[in-house]
């Protein structure tokens, strides 16, 4: 049997047994099969980028994370989630981005592709909340520790150098569980994320501080799941997109498609 995620009445995840066993949805005449049985992976691919696209131009964060994936042979080394405006704090995060990927995937990090996506606000979403909350916790623990026993110039030299690491096993939707974006974002980091926080910025005259939150994975596939998807707003209209995992694994052993690391980073204000 079939283990069941169905998430709403648009998507639906189901494990452990082929799409041909799946006798309980209704799926279109005409719909999109990405199966592992199929031989053209190349046109399997081009069909599904272009429901994708459709994803992608309304701002789809797992739209484009989904493209990125199935663009192994074209794709940059590193990509901005199609938001070229933030190539300036990249070039402010990069390093510190490098960083923490090299700590959780060793050399390994070196040789990946990386997606980085900027202003997520991350220490309100599921897990990452309670997270962000036991480092900010933390974080004014030290803070009034520093200022305590240093003196003002070397405290703040400290204070920025604060950072913390926690696993997010899973990131709930704990708000706005039927809001398209956050459901989005959902679908685009799955479970077992990390989560990094930096003191970047302290303010002792206003007693407050900056924390930089990223949110970071490996973007990939397991190989014995089925996606099921409606591109209508109809909900009550047949899928029209079936998915194989092993279908994805497939395409990974031609070059065709790879995993890589996203970043979401988040910067938010607290005080002490």
């Amino acid at each position: 049997m079939a283990k069941r995620t169905d998430m709403g009445k648009k998507f639906v995840k189901r494990s452990g047994k082929g799409f041909d066993q799946i006798k309980d949805l209704k799926i279109s005449n005409d719909a999109l099969l990405i199966l592992k049985k199929n031989n053209n992976s190349k046109e399997q691919i081009e069909k599904l980028k272009k429901k994708i696209n459709i994803l992608r131009l309304g701002g789809s964060v797992s739209g484009i994370c989904l493209d990125y994936y199935l663009s192994a042979k074209t794709r940059l080394n590193f990509e901005l989630g199609g938001m070229a405006t933030h190539f300036e704090e990249f070039f402010r995060t990069r390093t510190i981005l490098f960083d923490i990927s090299k700590r959780y995937f060793g050399t390994a990090a070196e040789k990946m592709d990386y997606l980085i996506f900027y202003g997520y606000n991350l220490s309100l979403m599921g897990d990452s909340k309670i997270k962000a909350d036991k480092m900010v916790k933390f974080f004014k623990e030290k803070i009034h520790e520093k200022f305590r026993t240093l003196k003002k110039e070397q405290a703040i030299k400290k204070i920025k150098e604060l950072y913390q690491y926690e696993e997010v096993s899973f990131l709930g939707l704990t708000y706005g569980s039927f809001d398209f974006q956050n459901r989005d974002f959902f679908y685009a980091i799955g479970d077992g994320n990390y989560l990094f926080g930096n003191v970047y910025d302290i303010n002792p005259f206003f007693r407050s501080f900056r924390v930089m939150f990223v949110l970071f994975d490996e973007y990939n596939w397991g190989n014995n799941d089925t996606y099921f998807f409606k591109m209508s707003s109809d909900v009550n209209k047949p899928f029209t997109v079936v998915v194989e995992t092993a279908a994805f694994k497939k395409f990974e052993k031609e070059g065709l498609a790879k995993p890589f690391l996203t970043f979401f980073v988040d910067r938010e204000v607290y005080f002490y």
